[in-house]
């Protein structure tokens, strides 16, 4: 068995969790109020900011030419290109630009970013790819498990239809392919390697509850 083929046997509950978390399926069946769609995406930009920090950090520790052209490709393309889908989004529902980069991020939001940098500054390379799957793939798998069948609203078509394309999976392809130069099977991995993937997956639903109430969700919780 592949190393990511046993990331996600031994995380199989988590990632059904968020293929089908509330705010997803209610995207898929469009019904998620756009206030939280809204929130989810001024949020998510926030986040890609900083991933993109955390990318080009990445960018310095890879070990060929190859890949180290690919995390500069990446971060031109989550700059020009994904970021883009929350500009135009956004505009349509009459959120400007200048509105949208001035978004304030929520604990959840800086606690995720916080968690990638310190992998891409501190952490071995294998930890740092398996903590970036569960975005790269994560989405992928995500917009994949939604079906054949695309919500009427625009906003919710648009977004199943980016994370699913092939351009898409290449990423979280890639991502894969670099774990496996490492990481050859299920025998190499190390707890560091197996708790950055968790720990980024278990972010990524927070992420999707912090969405889902419109706000980091702990805060109303009984002390």
């Amino acid at each position: 068995m592949t190393a990511f083929q046993a990331l996600v046997r031994e995380n199989a509950e988590l990632l059904r969790q968020m293929a089908h978390h509330p705010f997803v399926e209610g995207m898929v069946r469009g019904t998620l109020p756009r206030e939280s769609f809204l929130f989810y995406l001024r949020q998510d930009y926030a986040y890609l900011l900083e991933y993109t920090r955390a990318m080009s950090l990445a960018l310095a520790r890879m070990d060929t030419e190859a890949e180290m052209a690919w995390f500069a490709r990446l971060v031109h393309e989550t700059l020009n290109f994904e970021m883009d889908l929350h500009r135009r989004t956004c505009e349509k529902a009459g959120i400007s630009r200048e509105t949208l980069e001035a978004t304030e991020p929520t604990l959840t939001t800086q606690a995720y970013t916080a968690y990638l940098v310190r992998l891409a500054t501190l952490s071995p390379v294998e930890e740092l790819i398996a903590g970036l799957l569960p975005c790269e793939w994560g989405y992928y798998f995500v917009a994949s498990e939604a079906g054949p069948d695309l919500p009427e609203d625009p906003f919710y078509r648009d977004w199943i239809q980016t994370y699913r394309s092939e351009a898409f999976k290449a990423l979280g392809d890639a991502l894969i392919e670099m774990l496996h130069r490492r990481v050859p099977s299920e025998a190499h991995l190390t707890p560091g390697i197996r708790r950055a993937f968790r720990t980024s997956l278990e972010f990524e639903n927070l992420f999707f509850w912090m969405a889902w109430h419109r706000g980091d969700p702990w805060k109303e919780a009984p002390r």
